[in-house]
């Protein structure tokens, strides 16, 4: 074999490799879902809403383990931790959808984050929102409390 051949051979190679490397990146790149998607969509009215109330959006999508808080929100000494669905179409209860285990998980999550943040003697609330999209209406958010507001609890 030439030289000539070699540097054929090593200029397809590379070629190939790079190619194979372009092609293999653009799979490593996650796709997002129509689900992801409209979740996504249910997050962003949520904190939009909650700006509107007044409050600032401090974390989003927040993970300890295999817990997540979707929102923490704060306004002066009060921090709310949001989980949101976001449903589409369809007739369902929409307090079915925040069941007792996933409570306490969020519940557990927030501890964590108060204590990784640092904040003390903050008044803490829990908040479910549930987002509905339909087509013939504009989006509707619905806020509800799933946990009394409690003062200054030790983490």
């Amino acid at each position: 074999m030439g030289l000539l051949s070699i540097l054929r051979l090593c200029k397809n190679s590379a070629a190939r490799a790079l190619t194979a490397a372009r092609s293999m990146s653009r799979a490593l790149i996650p796709r997002r879902t129509e689900a992801q998607k409209r979740g996504r969509l249910g997050e962003d009215l949520t904190a939009l809403e909650l700006e509107k109330r007044g409050y600032r959006i401090i974390a989003r999508n927040w993970r300890c383990s295999r817990n997540e808080i979707d929102l923490a929100a704060r306004k002066g000494d009060t921090v709310l931790f949001v989980e949101v669905k976001t449903r589409s179409e369809g007739n369902f209860h929409p307090l079915r959808a925040l069941s007792f285990p996933q409570q306490r998980r969020i519940r557990a999550a927030s501890r964590v984050f108060l204590r990784e943040k640092g904040l003390r003697n903050v008044r803490v609330g829990y908040v479910f929102s549930l987002v509905m999209l339909r087509a013939d209406r504009p989006p509707e958010i619905h806020l509800r409390r799933f946990r009394r507001i409690f003062r200054g609890r030790r983490v």
